[in-house]
């Protein structure tokens, strides 16, 4: 079953062309997807119409807490699967309770995009390597800024308005002005008492040369997995490690092709690219996954993205960029969803390749 994507600023005009109601539409859409997306992960979300009346029901404290625990799904989720996600349900319940409704519509933005991140690598629409190419989150921080500036900006003033509504409302007898406790400026000035987003996101959170970002690099996805062989059953999958080609990139640089299948032994559809994590290494480093260039007959990636039903098998090509055509280079599979700590492997010494 294929995930749609959700544009935020479409529903936000059709929902106020409509009065909320396709707003209500989506979001009960929406709620779905996530249980699809996020299956096995936490518990699945009761209906969205339920969730909004109980938010009623108890002044938004529902509502606020169920938004707190999708995010924190979709997280696990991406993190099982390989896909950036880096909002937290800590990150969006700050936004919410600190820029009030403007935050609702940030979070509500995050959501989606996280969403539509999961549902492309899900839906075989894109490689996970290209998603997360992409920050997942520097937009909407800096949307959270704004809002929250705006927020401050929009209290000031009503509280002004107010202030001003209420002398002037006295039929000319300003006296009261003198007696009047007025806002202290310090209380309201950004940067000062109200720093938007501090404590969320540190100075380095997003610097690409921060060191704590490369660590996981460092480490082999399956170093602490149990080796089983070149074939044999992961936790919902079976796969086989078949031959190696050598091959060009699109880039022109010199790769490899691995021939892969898998069987589908889990309960819903799904593609080898969601379950499977196929890496790489050639002395130790992890290689870049590539793909063939338009005019390579010989190689195609799309049996990788391809949705098969539980039970069905079908092979798969892998591409790697390599660094040299003389050390041997070590395939190893996991599984994302996987419970149990077991990996396949199988080394090739490329002079015995074909070219």
């Amino acid at each position: 079953m294929r995930i749609e994507r959700y544009s935020f600023w479409k529903i936000i005009l059709l929902s106020l062309i409509t009065f909320g109601i396709y707003g209500i539409y989506k979001n009960y859409k929406w709620t779905k997807d996530v249980n699809t997306l996020c299956q096995g992960v936490g518990n699945d979300s009761l209906n969205y119409i339920v969730v909004l009346l109980l938010s009623i029901i108890t002044f938004g404290i529902y509502g606020i807490v169920w938004i707190y625990l999708q995010t924190e799904r979709l997280k696990e989720t991406g993190d099982i699967n390989g896909v950036q996600v880096e909002d937290t349900g800590a990150q969006n319940l700050l936004l919410l309770l600190l820029t009030g409704p403007i935050g609702a519509m940030v979070v509500w933005y995050i959501l989606y995009d996280n969403t539509n991140r999961l549902s492309s690598v899900y839906n075989g629409d894109l490689p996970r390597e290209y998603v997360n190419s992409f920050s997942s989150h520097k937009t909407p921080i800096t949307i959270a800024v704004v809002a929250a500036i705006l927020s401050v900006i929009i209290s000031v003033g009503v509280v002004v308005a107010g202030i001003l509504g209420y002398v002037f409302s006295n039929d000319g007898d300003h006296s009261i002005i003198d007696n009047m406790p007025f806002i202290d400026e310090e209380e309201i000035i950004p940067g000062e008492n109200f720093i938007p987003g501090q404590g969320i996101w540190p100075d380095d959170f997003f610097d690409e040369d921060a060191p704590e970002n490369d660590v996981w690099e460092d480490v082999p996805y399956g170093s602490d997995y149990k080796d089983i062989g070149e074939s044999g059953d992961l936790d919902t999958c079976y796969v086989v490690i078949g031959d190696m080609t050598k091959d060009y990139g699109f880039t022109g640089n010199p790769a490899i092709v691995v021939n892969l299948s898998w069987t589908n032994k889990g309960e819903v559809d799904a593609s080898a690219l969601w379950r499977l994590y196929v890496n790489a290494y050639q002395k130790g480093k992890e290689l870049e996954t590539t793909w063939p260039d338009a005019f390579n007959d010989n190689v195609s990636m799309d049996s990788y993205l391809k949705n098969i039903a539980p039970g069905e098998t079908i092979e798969f090509q892998v591409m790697f960029d390599v660094d040299n055509m003389t050390d041997p280079i070590t395939i190893e599979v996991t599984e994302f969803q996987g419970k149990s700590k077991i990996k396949l492997s199988k080394t090739f010494l490329l002079e015995d390749q074909e070219a």
